[in-house]
């Protein structure tokens, strides 16, 4: 008697125009499919897992490396040149050229697997999982107004502060926004001031500092 394995999918993701091209753009590296041959095997037979992802921000992704999970230690592991491992370092994903109206890079990853025994007559159901991991730079470049000592102290009776614009930021799963803060103080000719950086989390996955991120495995990932 057969002994069959249903396989669901869950995916997990770990953080233009040129003439009349239309280039796909986002924030960083995005998972285009996660799919299998099969969506039911037997107990023994290969099973092959694909991954598919690409860099639609305007940055180069650093460090990128993709794991499988969800499958029980029954599942054998088979040998393949295709699983985007960390241990063989530092890939890399270009991102999209607006200029030239190129795409930015994709990379398909591939595991595969044996499928695990399971007894006599009964089903199991797995639900595998892809995380994708990766390094993305995120740069705003903000203008200043200049003002006049006695501007800036009308400025800081009233409580405002000389206005800040943001001319240009990148394309990146994290968001970077930049405010001046009250109150100014004026000094001479001097006057000092803070100013406020707002981080924000605006892609699809989960941002971590380098050497805090997790892996599949609950395992901290190094720093490269």
């Amino acid at each position: 008697m057969q002994k069959k394995l249903s396989i669901l999918f869950v995916l997990v993701l770990l953080v233009s125009v040129s003439g009349c091209t239309t280039l796909e753009s986002g924030n960083g590296v995005v998972i285009k499919e996660f799919t299998t041959d099969f969506n039911e095997v037997i107990s023994g037979e290969r099973a092959d897992f694909y991954l598919k992802i690409k860099n639609i921000g305007s940055q180069t992704a650093e460090n990128v490396f993709a794991e499988i999970y969800g499958l029980d230690f029954g599942w054998q592991k088979i040998a393949s040149s295709m699983e985007c491992p960390k241990e063989e370092g530092h890939m890399s994903l270009i991102a999209p050229n607006t200029l030239y109206g190129t795409e930015g890079e994709e990379k398909l990853c591939a595991w595969s697997y044996t499928a695990s025994d399971v007894p006599s007559g009964m089903s199991t159901t797995y639900e595998p999982k892809a995380r994708v991991f990766y390094d993305y730079q995120t740069d705003a470049v903000i203008g200043l107004t200049l003002v006049t000592r006695e501007e800036m102290i009308r400025l800081q009776n009233s409580g405002k502060a000389p206005q800040i614009d943001v001319l240009s930021k990148t394309s990146s799963p994290i968001d970077v926004g930049v405010n001046l803060q009250t109150p100014i103080r004026v000094s001479g000719n001097e006057a000092s001031f803070i100013l406020g950086i707002t981080v924000t989390n605006v892609g699809e996955g989960v941002p971590c500092l380098k050497g805090r991120c997790k892996s599949s495995a609950g395992y901290p990932i190094e720093d490269p």
